[in-house]
């Protein structure tokens, strides 16, 4: 194996883990995504700083016992209990959830390959034939883009219509309308929706997308770089198959015998003026 070669599996094994992780911290954590609050002072409720609380796919920061005016920032991480789940892990948070666990998917199954083949070359396996190395780089190019474009997807899921971030699912009065602040009065300042953040886990997972990015690009050139030498070494191949056969460079030792001797021996004299007195000297007979 040429160094080429593995410096592009070490350069795509590094890339693929680095992605591999930020997108298992990035669904682990309770801070994907922070919803902000803000209310009008005419009335008569603030919020001081910038209040928010953080929203994870299995976990989200402490909802409850929050006061406007003296805004308690717990980060604790908190499972979803059944009222919380129907008020926020449902909809598009699940899609994103179920697209990055796909995602984490496909992007583990590459870093095992790819750790495999480490594993194999470390242990003396050579890879003599281009064209399979050129295959297994772009199998990793179509399944990091295929992980990458679910990433992606989950990332943009987050602002859909009618989602957690949507501020029509809360103002004027959908938010009273669906969970009464009479009933779930801890719930209440939820109506006071503002906007939406990526919190540190859904920059991980923004980054991780970077990191997909940069695999494909890596595994789609080594692809490349690969067919390229395949298809010089076959044009040098068929160039020397067809000089060979033009200009043989093996012959018998008898042929060199017969044609050095057809070069070198010559007709005496007297040899010539015997063949012409023999032609002269046969009678022509007419019939």
């Amino acid at each position: 194996m040429s160094r080429f070669e593995l410096c592009a599996i070490c350069a795509l094994l590094l890339l693929s883990t680095i992605s591999f992780f930020l997108q298992i911290g990035a669904i682990s954590g309770c801070d994907y995504v922070r919803i902000h609050f803000k209310a009008l002072n005419d009335n008569g409720i603030y919020f001081n700083n910038d209040p928010y609380v953080g929203l994870g796919f299995f976990h989200h920061q402490k909802f409850v016992n929050k006061n406007t005016r003296d805004w308690d920032f717990d980060s604790t991480c908190n499972a979803y209990n059944p009222l919380e789940a129907l008020m926020f892990a449902g909809g598009n948070l699940s899609s994103a959830k179920l697209l990055s666990l796909i995602s984490i998917g496909i992007n583990g199954f590459v870093v095992f390959g790819l750790i495999f083949i480490a594993v194999r070359i470390a242990r003396g396996m050579k890879v003599e034939n281009k064209a399979t190395a050129a295959v297994w780089s772009i199998l990793v190019s179509i399944s990091t883009a295929t992980s990458l474009a679910l990433q992606a997807i989950a990332v943009d899921k987050i602002h859909d219509e009618a989602g957690i971030c949507d501020r029509d699912s809360y103002h004027p009065d959908e938010w009273n309308e669906k969970f009464p602040f009479q009933i779930y009065p801890q719930y209440a300042y939820f109506k006071f929706f503002h906007k939406c953040k990526f919190g540190p886990d859904g920059q991980s997972a923004r980054a991780s997308i970077f990191f997909s990015a940069s695999v494909c690009v890596v595994a789609s050139f080594t692809a490349i770089a690969m067919l390229m030498q395949l298809s010089d070494s076959k044009v040098k191949g068929s160039h020397n198959t067809t000089f060979k056969k033009s200009f043989p460079l093996k012959m018998p030792m008898a042929d060199l015998t017969s044609i050095g001797s057809g070069f070198i021996t010559e007709s005496s004299d007297d040899e010539n003026d015997s063949d012409d007195e023999e032609v002269a000297g046969t009678p022509l007979t007419v019939v």
